[in-house]
């Protein structure tokens, strides 16, 4: 018995040190990318949007199963850059569903022992656009890709699931990628695909992709 929970703290430590390092890596990135467009004079435009995401995240855990569905965002993003080249960093309010469904009835339908519940995170992505079409046409086509830092903000507790903020890890990062158009140079399109590149549960094998489309301004 002594030696599994030995090896289980083992295997906890080990994924909290691919994490520390998947995170410093991302941030160095990060650091290195600001830095660059920093160091000269830039325009700067805002694209404030709402939108949808879709989550792939399918978990089980000790007691029940959580299985990530659809939800909503809400963010600004800048436009740094007028070239060929620009910067695209934002920060967005991400919440999504969660449907928890108790362990012994993963395959029945018991309304009783399954619920829904959300959580809450701050997305502050920054990507690297390029300007496919240029300014000023009728539609303006880019193309993007980057990191994606999250931040937890919090988790709806249900009585029947012992599921709290403290099962979620505060910090997490993915990669994304994604496509946007802008029509008569005011109106935004946007899709992006996040990849999820550190667990969003504690000591738990649990990458989240989100797939999100958001409508917004560009002035």
């Amino acid at each position: 018995m002594r030696s599994i929970t030995k090896l289980t703290r083992r295997t906890n430590s080990f994924t909290k040190m691919n994490n520390m390092k998947s995170n410093l890596l991302i941030l160095t990135v990060l650091a290195i990318l600001l830095g660059s467009f920093s160091a000269q004079a830039q325009r700067v435009r805002f694209s404030p949007k709402v939108g949808m995401n879709f989550s792939g995240l399918e978990k089980e855990l000790v007691d029940f199963k959580t299985d990530a569905r659809v939800g909503y965002n809400v963010g600004v993003d800048l436009r740094i850059g007028d070239g060929f080249f620009q910067l695209h960093p934002g920060a967005h309010y991400h919440n999504f569903t969660a449907d928890l469904i108790s362990r012994d009835n993963i395959d029945e339908e018991m309304p009783d022992l399954k619920e829904k519940t959300t959580i809450q995170q701050l997305k502050v992505p920054l990507n690297l656009a390029l300007n496919l079409t240029g300014d000023g046409g009728v539609l303006g086509i880019y193309a993007k890709g980057g990191v994606t830092p999250s931040v937890l903000l919090g988790v709806k507790e249900k009585a029947d699931f012992a599921l709290d903020k403290s099962d979620l890890n505060t910090f997490i990062v993915g990669t994304n990628f994604g496509a946007g158009v802008d029509i008569l140079n005011l109106i935004n399109v946007d899709f992006n695909y996040e990849i999820g590149m550190t667990n969003l549960f504690s000591d738990q094998d649990s990458k989240n992709n989100v797939f999100t489309v958001s409508v917004g301004l560009v002035f």
